[in-house]
């Protein structure tokens, strides 16, 4: 798991697509915000903050789904919502020329994420 929080609830999607826009106690400045209408959680969460999306999932994906949810302990909606706005972000930034890496922490190599 990363140091500092990836969840994104916080700004707007004109934030999201500048770029802009980091989550309180966020090690990283830059990171995405919410997508308005997004579910959020606790108990002030009404049926009119939710927008129902159908997809079909390839059982690869699904897999991930499962196992995202597992580990996160997440329920799969959020999941979901948390991953499309990390791929909003990560995509931007690569629109932007910015390359994206992951760190071993405990040894510091560093392995770059290409998404095609």
């Amino acid at each position: 798991m990363p140091d500092h929080d990836t969840r994104t609830d916080e700004n707007t999607i004109d934030d999201l697509k500048a770029g802009q826009g980091a989550r309180e106690g966020s090690a990283e400045p830059g990171a995405a915000g919410p997508l308005p209408g997004q579910p959020r959680r606790g108990p002030n969460r009404t049926k009119a903050d939710l927008t129902k999306v159908s997809a079909n999932f390839v059982n690869r994906s699904l897999i991930a789904l499962e196992l995202a949810s597992e580990v996160t302990g997440d329920n799969q909606t959020d999941v979901l919502n948390r991953s499309v706005q990390l791929y909003a972000y990560i995509m931007k930034a690569v629109e932007d020329g910015k390359l994206i890496f992951i760190e071993d922490p405990r040894t510091g190599a560093k392995e770059r994420l290409v998404l095609l």
